[in-house]
């Protein structure tokens, strides 16, 4: 039999067990946008239904079965009984997508003191060397100076742009 007929199948197996699957971890099989561009998309196939066009994998591990299984969004929501799990591969693609134009943004710009700054979703963010610790820096976003210190710019618009993130969240 061959491969693609056993996967799409894989539900409809006798013994399978339909429901209390635990996420090992998930798997983002697209590319950097560049990558897509050339290449186009990334597809794996989800296990469970046979579904040939999965973006976002989940690997999933159950007591009583005896190996892992890769699957998409929505059958990893109704196998572990997670409902987020159908939009989350899709939500954290779209973070880290907003988080390399954050980093890598042409708004970035120095003040005549040196600090980056950049306005963001409607919030001012300054990066600073941090006064008491040589080579470390520190965030202001708006009026809010923060308690961190961070050992390189990067890091410390990671932290900024997480900051926002929350914030943009309320």
């Amino acid at each position: 039999m061959a491969l693609e007929s056993i996967a799409a199948k894989l539900a409809d197996q006798s013994g399978f067990p339909h429901r209390g699957w635990t996420l090992i971890k998930e798997i983002d099989t697209g590319v950097s946008r560049r990558m897509f561009r050339r290449y186009g998309p990334q597809y794996e196939r989800c296990e469970y239904c046979g579904n040939p066009r999965v973006r976002f994998i989940f690997v999933l591990r159950h007591a009583h079965w005896p190996e892992e299984i890769s699957v998409g969004g929505d059958c990893a929501s109704h196998l572990t009984e997670q409902p987020d799990l159908k939009t989350r591969g899709q939500d954290n693609a779209k973070k880290r997508s907003r988080l390399e134009n954050f980093l890598n943004a042409k708004g970035w710009k120095r003040s005549s003191k040196g600090n980056l700054y950049i306005k963001y979703r409607n919030h001012h963010i300054v990066i600073f060397q941090d006064q008491r610790s040589t080579g470390k820096y520190k965030i202001k976003i708006d009026d809010e100076f923060g308690a961190m210190s961070y050992p390189s710019i990067e890091q410390a618009k990671h932290r900024a742009f997480e900051v926002i993130e929350q914030m943009n969240k309320k």
